[in-house]
């Protein structure tokens, strides 16, 4: 038992730098460790019981001038008030690694964390890869919210063409682009972006998250995040949304747990379990007619 003590205890000390929040019990050690996306969009932790998470929309409202003997009393200025719902489903994400205690003696490094890295980044491209499937949301007519062309890059027109769409929809700022990473280059080549301050803009940030691999540029209005998760569909299918048109609603953090109860019988082994549980999806009008998403081809 000696010798397996130390080995459990070797696996439980080896990954407290991933911790954001740790939660130990007897047999299972538990981390959270936040997920990128959730600053693009309307991001809320998941409340109550069940897996259908309603998303309240709010009807658009006008004001009217009021003459002297017009009163809120007389009904001139009442307006009926209906709250309409989207639903996002949410779905539970998983999967465990079986480390046997030769597996783990045979090890060099700490096998582990690297077992904890793929993990963690499997995560992100499960929620990456749902989020970049919502460009199926954009409208096609009435308003035609798909522009670009197969192959035919980035170019200044094309943000401010999709940024006029959004503004035409009052749709609330701020917007920011999911792009393929095939399209990075094309993106730094436009002078709007990557010489702002000669323009007379804000200042451009550019730069990389080096744990999930993103890379983006941009700033508090507008940002571009690159991602290889993007849909390619006879072309990229990238797309620019209001923060307000897509919601993920958390009901379990990405967890990494370890389970040491069946080191020394059984299976004799420790099994990393790694999860995920959420909803994501549009927040606006329905699955075909978010006006709130403008699809770009490249």
């Amino acid at each position: 038992m000696g010798a397996s003590y130390t080995q459990v205890n070797r696996l439980g000390t080896e990954v407290t730098k991933l911790n954001e929040t740790r939660i130990e019990t007897n047999i299972r050690e538990s981390l959270v460790k936040q997920l990128p996306l959730r600053t693009l969009c309307d991001y809320q932790p998941f409340y109550g019981t069940g897996t259908a998470a309603n998303v309240a929309m709010a009807p658009t409202l006008s004001m009217t001038t009021l003459s002297e003997n017009q009163t809120t009393g007389n009904g001139d200025v009442t307006a009926t008030f209906t709250l309409t719902d989207r639903t996002l489903t949410a779905a539970l994400k998983a999967v465990d690694v079986v480390l046997t205690k030769q597996a783990l003696e045979a090890s060099v490094g700490n096998i582990t964390q690297l077992i904890i890295n793929a993990g963690t980044r499997a995560g992100i491209v499960t929620l990456e890869t749902d989020f970049c499937a919502l460009y199926t949301e954009a409208p096609s007519t009435a308003p035609d919210h798909e522009i670009g062309v197969q192959g035919g890059g980035w170019d200044w027109a094309t943000i401010l063409a999709g940024q006029e769409l959004l503004m035409t929809q009052s749709a609330p700022g701020p917007y920011a682009v999911l792009a393929h990473t095939s399209d990075f280059s094309s993106l730094m080549t436009i002078p709007e972006l990557t010489e702002a301050q000669i323009f007379g803009r804000g200042v451009i940030e550019q730069g990389a998250n080096l744990d999930t691999g993103q890379v983006y540029v941009g700033n508090n209005n507008l940002m571009f995040y690159c991602s290889n998760n993007v849909t390619q569909s006879s072309g990229n299918r990238n797309m620019m949304f209001a923060k307000d048109g897509i919601g993920i609603r958390m009901k379990q953090d990405f967890t990494v747990s370890i389970d040491r109860s069946r080191l020394d019988v059984g299976e004799r082994a420790i099994i990393i379990g790694m999860e995920l549980w959420y909803a994501v999806g549009g927040t606006r009008n329905s699955s075909t007619t978010n006006k709130y998403i403008v699809e770009i081809l490249t």
